[in-house]
């Protein structure tokens, strides 16, 4: 998700128009227009989040990440109980991260 949100727009849409979304589990995102609408709240934060999707007890937090002219993506993630008690603290400690790695 973080590196789609990082895509320009017409990239992005024109990936997203030819993704194929499999289901994982049922938390898994299937639909584009979902999907869409998840990038286009977290482009606002730049935090990206997937809580469960690909493997059901698993969060990530991710922010895009430009390095050395390349787009990354840096993310954390852990059981979705341990994020949740501290999760303000890990995007803070991600996106400081970033901040310092950042071109």
């Amino acid at each position: 998700k973080a590196l789609l949100g990082a895509m320009e727009e017409g990239a992005r849409a024109k990936l997203i128009g030819d993704l194929r979304l499999t289901r994982f589990n049922d938390h898994t995102l299937t639909s584009k227009v979902r999907l869409r609408e998840e990038l286009a709240a977290c482009q606002e934060t730049g935090v990206y989040r997937s809580v469960g999707e690909h493997q059901a007890e698993v969060m990530l937090v991710a922010c895009p990440i430009r390095v050395q002219g390349y787009q990354m993506a840096v993310g954390i993630a852990g059981p979705i109980a341990r994020m949740e008690q501290n999760l303000a603290g890990y995007i803070q400690a991600l996106q400081t991260t970033i901040a310092q790695l950042q071109d």
